[in-house]
């Protein structure tokens, strides 16, 4: 079976959008080189400006040729089979590959619709199988109608039920037909993420954007203390609040369009095997979440969402449809806002057997000095010699550079102070939890046959105080992923590793 051809000029728009900065760029850098004022040069010898752009356009439509013919060629050559045991995929004009995937090791199942195919019409359905060693997390992408993909879609996860409750029986002959999980049901979340949330939500993002303004106005108000003139500086002062305002009102627009946009419609439906996200407007996408397959849960808060009581839930896991290259593990936003008091409740309500637990530090008493004494007195070293340059070369300069000095400090010391409040771990019979962080406090949640690995990380001074950092190591994605505890005692990983030994002899 072939994609839909309507495909054929998806990747062909795609691909011809990357040239269109490219010749931008190069026709502007021909117009900053031409000095004798002729117009546009250089390009094919050609010096008239007329010539160029002609030219130039040339150039465009032999680009635009080859582009369409390759993906012509892309689509004749890409092709697809649903078997009753595997998936196949066959693609490439000059180097062809191949892709079998059995159903029972399908990870992931996702549907995407970027800006582009929902202008065609076409969705896209996303497999993988978790397979470390590729190099793409979507393994096998098919592209068609939305009606077909959704067809599909059921089709490949009867199967995948199918394969899975067959593995479990012992005898192959007396297998019946399984039962499949209907639509009816699938059962939708009471949480959603409502316009109230989503205004809380960038205000509290366009928190830290009116910090960064009110350090520049005040940056600018020592340089007026500093220069003398009384009108000409105090113009400037009024004009840069008005200019930060005028600013903050279009960030502020700018991100509820953006936030509109992307969570549009945004719904959760689980049953007993699954969780199904859905949301988006102009790129619409559909998760489907095998919750067998969780690695890990993680809530995310930073100081202004602490303050205002919310926070992000995310879910690590194999085969999720974003190309995540620089992430360790690939992850999706669970819940893109949530009260800190539903935590629990939602997770419960979508029966996902893992849990949050809030615990006090369980850093070591005196690791007063490995948080906040030590990093703030070598902070300040290394900046007093510098500082007092300053000073000395010009005093009204001098007086910024230490106005950024102490703020700095300050930084410093209250980093080291959440750092140390929110360092804990904690563990029984099903999960490990931990957190960390400092202006963004994150708790996790790992249940124990996700983790891998147990390690330790620390110095010279700490083995002498009888500390260390604990790391703990677990399969996210393509690699490993770990969280780190810091300055906990040796006494407490000891008992950590002998109970993850005696987990894995289970």
């Amino acid at each position: 079976m072939k994609f839909n051809k309507k495909y054929i000029w998806q990747r062909f728009l795609v691909t011809l959008c990357g040239v269109i900065p490219t010749l931008f760029i190069y026709i502007s850098i021909f117009i900053a080189d031409n000095e004798e004022g002729k117009g546009y040069s250089g390009l094919l010898g050609i010096d008239s400006s007329g010539k160029f752009l002609i030219g130039m356009l040339v150039v465009f439509l032999i680009y635009t040729i080859i582009c369409y013919i390759l993906s012509y060629l892309y689509w004749k050559k890409t092709t697809y089979e649903i078997g009753e045991q595997n998936i196949t995929l066959e693609k490439g004009v000059l180097f062809k590959r191949k892709i079998i995937i059995e159903y029972e090791n399908i990870h992931a199942i996702n549907i995407d619709r970027p800006f582009v195919s929902i202008l065609l019409g076409l969705s896209k359905l996303c497999i993988d199988s978790g397979n470390a060693a590729t190099s793409h997390i979507n393994e096998i992408e098919i592209v068609d109608i939305p009606d077909i993909i959704s067809q599909m879609e059921k089709d490949i996860k009867e199967k995948m039920t199918a394969f899975k409750k067959q593995k479990i029986r012992t005898d192959i002959n007396s297998i019946k037909q399984p039962e499949i999980l209907k639509e009816d049901d699938s059962k939708k979340l009471s949480y959603t993420f409502s316009r109230k949330m989503q205004r809380r939500k960038i205000i509290c993002s366009l928190s830290y954007v009116i910090s960064f303004l009110f350090i520049l106005i005040m940056t600018i108000v020592i340089n007026i203390l500093a220069s003398r003139e009384e009108d000409y500086t105090i113009d400037i002062l009024v004009l840069s609040i008005i200019g930060a305002l005028l600013f903050i009102i279009i960030v502020y627009l700018l991100s509820r369009l953006i936030v509109f946009l992307m969570y549009y419609n945004f719904n959760i439906s689980y049953n007993k095997e699954e969780v199904i996200i859905q949301y988006g407007l102009v790129h619409k996408r559909i998760y489907y979440i095998d919750k067998s397959k969780i690695k890990a849960l993680v809530f995310k808060q930073d100081i202004i969402q602490k303050m205002a009581g919310f926070g992000t839930i995310e879910v690590h896991m194999v085969g999720l449809a974003e190309q995540l290259n620089d992430q360790e593990s690939a992850f999706i936003k669970l819940f893109p806002y949530i009260d800190q008091e539903l935590l629990n409740k939602c997770i419960e309500e979508l029966d996902i057997p893992l849990k949050f637990k809030q615990k006090e530090s369980t850093c070591r008493k005196n690791s007063f000095i490995y948080f906040i004494a030590l990093p703030f007195i070598v902070s300040f070293l290394l900046l007093i010699g510098p500082i007092i340059g300053i000073i000395i070369f010009d005093k009204y300069i001098g007086l910024i550079a230490v106005g950024a000095y102490l703020v700095i400090l300050f930084i410093i010391f209250i980093n080291g102070l959440l750092s140390k409040k929110n360092q804990s771990i904690d563990y029984d019979n099903d999960n490990i939890y931990i957190s960390n962080g400092s202006f963004v406090k994150q708790m996790d949640v790992i249940p124990w046959k996700s983790v891998v690995h147990i390690g330790t990380r620390t110095t010279l001074l700490r083995e002498k105080d009888n500390i260390t950092s604990i790391e703990v190591c677990y399969y996210g994605d393509k690699t490993k992923a770990s969280f780190i505890v810091k300055i906990q005692e040796m006494k407490t990983y000891g008992e950590l590793l002998l109970y993850f030994e005696s987990i894995k002899n289970k």
